[in-house]
């Protein structure tokens, strides 16, 4: 039975422990954060948490002074998150069809919602400012 398990793929074998595990994601300890999402994703959302605000801040006309560095390099910044957190969720949806688990439940699925409602944020934060822009 061990060799029947060493054959399977690793991304399965890996899915299989995750799903087991049946906790609410509202209450996650942080260790559970680190194991479902990782740290390198973690901190994509954590940057693009911290971008929500700055689109208020964000000002078209500013020329000098901290609003025109606000104005100036976070509304590329979130373009960027808001591209990367769109191409986590497919490439997520695609790692969820290769270990045949295509439904969005599990750690795949938990991930992909994660980055559309983080892209959703973005969207709905800096859609004003960039519709500013293009009047």
């Amino acid at each position: 039975m061990g060799r029947r398990q060493s054959q399977r793929p690793i991304a399965a074998r890996h899915d299989e422990r995750d799903n087991n595990s049946n906790f609410p994601s509202a209450s996650l300890p942080m260790s559970s954060l680190l194991k479902v999402f990782g740290p390198i994703r973690l901190t994509l959302y954590l940057a693009t948490l911290s971008l929500l605000p700055f689109a208020f801040l964000a000002d078209n006309g500013a020329e000098a002074g901290w609003r025109a560095t606000v104005s100036a390099v976070t509304p590329p910044l979130a373009v960027l998150m808001f591209f990367v957190l769109l191409l986590d969720a497919l490439m997520n949806k695609l790692f969820a069809v290769d270990a045949h688990q295509g439904e969005t439940t599990g750690p795949f699925g938990r991930r992909l919602w994660t980055s559309l409602g983080g892209a959703a944020l973005i969207l709905l934060a800096w859609g004003p400012f960039f519709l500013a822009l293009l009047n």
